[in-house]
């Protein structure tokens, strides 16, 4: 039966009941046993699983360290006698591109190597990464060069503990009403939903499950029939005056054997009505609770639409902290389609806006694997590989850190599910 939802208001959060629904124990402990997974094998390099990325690479072999005092270490190696050489050139930047936060050092030609700062923004909760170049002139006109653009995480410092554990995801499953052929919803739905069950999650938050565009939710219910997982509501999101409006899409998707939900509710943000899906959990073999938060921000590449985005993550911050000073202060995870890159101008203000006001970003973790990849693939095969991240797992109020981390990559177009990979992250549970 579908449960009304009603909105929210910033700084508020006005709870509903939901009735539990009734599991076998036989159907608990097969779910149960199915979340429970080996962890992905750690990175092979700080920078990427693709090894053109690894330390040591290219025309000038450059190393990069983190230091003990949070800064990194750059060294590199150059062909020829070292009286050769002028100044080096170091530059450093939060894109791959090196145009945002670019800082450049002018270091002496006979050294090889440099402490720089890290790129502003970059921060152990960040999970995020400087990215560096070097640049070599030579003297008396002979021929320099440049090293490939290479990249280092933060340090991780939180290293969670404990056997508490919730497998948590976020999936763009693209909206059924947007493609014709090769990636129809006919074709893709059997891949999304064996995405979603061999991850392992035992919750999944949805963006664009329909509702996108035409406003029709027989894609969510797709989802939910073909996995065995409950919606937290299946039914439209209303005004408080009952009228259907904005877009529909950010679901949030759960295994009833492990949860039960508590309290939902949805809001709509600022600017395009967008509406954004929360709920309270409890988990049942500990009776932990906690909330999550489906997200599907603004889209569009300019720099208006960024500044669209930064005031719905505010409003997203609002909602997260009115959440966590409720119903004795738990914590609160915050997943979805961002729509915000390191790409993104003038420098990707949602993601450090988050981070800023506290949260927790799952990326950041010594297990993690598909970070060479994006976290979209935009049905463009093969996928080219680049560390920039669409989609977010972020957590507030709780303890910090994440066990593993992996992002569902793949380079074949006879494996899409989405024009989005399947993000998967599991946390330690307050």
């Amino acid at each position: 039966m579908s449960v009304p939802i009603r909105t929210v208001a910033l700084g508020a959060a006005i709870a509903l009941t939901v009735p539990v629904l009734g599991i076998t124990a036989a159907d608990a402990h097969v779910a149960q046993a199915g979340t429970r997974h080996a962890a992905p094998v750690a990175a092979r390099s700080l920078l990427g699983d693709d090894p053109k990325n690894i330390n040591g690479k290219g025309p000038l072999k450059v190393k990069l360290t983190n230091t003990a005092d949070g800064r990194i270490k750059v060294h590199w190696k150059g062909k020829g006698p070292r009286k050769n050489f002028k100044p080096w050139k170091i530059v450093t930047s939060t894109s791959r591109k090196l145009n945002t936060d670019r800082h450049v050092y002018h270091v002496k030609g006979k050294k090889r190597s440099v402490v720089v700062k890290r790129a502003p923004g970059v921060t152990p909760a960040s999970g995020d990464y400087t990215f560096v170049k070097v640049y070599a002139k030579r003297k008396h006109g002979l021929k320099g060069g440049s090293s490939p653009v290479h990249w280092i995480q933060a340090p991780v410092t939180a290293v969670p503990t404990g056997n508490d554990r919730l497998d948590i995801a976020t999936f763009n499953v693209r909206d059924a009403d947007l493609d014709t052929g090769t990636f129809s919803w006919a074709n893709r739905r059997p891949r999304v939903a064996a995405t979603i069950r061999n991850s392992g999650a035992g919750i999944v938050n949805l963006q664009e499950a329909s509702g996108q565009h035409g406003n029709d939710l027989y894609q969510m219910h797709d989802i939910a029939a073909d996995t065995g997982y409950q919606l937290v509501n299946g039914d439209y999101y209303r005004t408080a005056g009952g009228a259907i409006t904005g877009i529909q899409g950010a679901r949030i998707l759960y295994n009833p054997a492990l949860y039960t939900v508590v309290n939902q509710g949805a809001q709509l943000l600022s600017g395009q009505p967008r509406w954004l899906e929360w709920a309270e959990f409890e988990e049942k073999a500990t009776h932990k609770r906690f909330f999550d938060v489906s997200i599907h921000l603004d889209s569009g590449n300019s720099a208006a639409d960024e500044k669209s985005r930064a005031k719905e993550a505010s409003d997203v911050i609002q909602l997260a902290r009115a959440l966590a000073s409720s119903d004795g202060g738990h914590e609160v995870i915050v997943a979805g389609d961002s729509n915000s890159t390191i790409y993104s101008k003038p420098k990707g203000l949602v993601h450090r806006a988050f981070i800023s006001a506290g949260f927790y970003d799952a990326f950041a973790t010594r297990n993690i694997s598909g970070q060479a990849y994006p976290t979209t693939n935009d049905f463009h095969f093969p996928v080219s590989t680049g560390p920039f991240r669409r989609d977010v797992i972020l957590t507030f109020n709780g303890p910090q850190g994440s066990f593993w981390y992996r992002n569902l990559a793949y380079t074949s177009a006879d494996q899409a599910a989405s024009d989005h990979f399947m993000q998967v992250a599991e946390l330690p549970l307050g």
